[in-house]
């Protein structure tokens, strides 16, 4: 008899109820739970980085082109400030180089690209270069600051990061 007692209580005591497998099982999935959402919390924020960082790398490109040909250019030829000397904003800017050249930057909002084109000054047609300048853009605007015309400001902005950048001319 005592030894009997004694399986009993070994078994009672080496085996899990119904009750505590399922508290166990829902405290598992509690926290697996926070877990997989902190997971996939930091992938979201991981994408988001990658593609704000991927956003401004392709500003930082598109401004670099544009404002080494800006800055020795001759003449902004569009946007031009308005009569009463307050600047003017356009998606498009048309300026003159030293070569004589007309160079047009101008936003296409369909492929989200910055685009040059260029009217050479001797016999030629028109040439609109194969390489946008600038990609995955939203939208552009160029304006011209100044009665001289020679400070040029520059805004590009996607998907909410907005940056801007301005270039005097030197052509003095």
């Amino acid at each position: 008899m005592k030894n009997n007692i004694m399986k009993r209580r070994i078994t009672d005591k080496s085996a899990f109820s119904f009750v505590e497998m399922l508290v166990g099982a829902g405290i598992l999935t509690i926290i697996l739970g926070i877990v997989a959402t902190w997971f996939y919390t930091q992938k979201q924020m991981q994408n988001r980085i990658t593609r704000i960082v991927e956003i401004r790398e392709n500003t930082r490109l598109a401004f670099s082109r544009m404002l080494n040909e800006l800055r020795f250019s001759r003449q902004i030829i569009w946007p031009v400030v308005n009569s009463d000397h307050s600047p003017k904003s356009d998606s498009v800017m048309i300026f003159k180089n030293f070569k004589g050249n007309i160079i047009c930057y101008y936003h296409d909002e369909v492929k989200k690209e910055i685009r040059r084109c260029m009217i050479p000054y001797d016999t030629g047609d028109p040439y609109i270069s194969p390489k946008p300048v600038g990609v995955q853009i939203a939208s552009a605007s160029f304006t011209a600051i100044g009665d001289d015309q020679k400070l040029v400001s520059i805004y590009l902005s996607t998907d909410g990061v907005h940056q801007i950048d301005a270039v005097r001319l030197e052509n003095d």
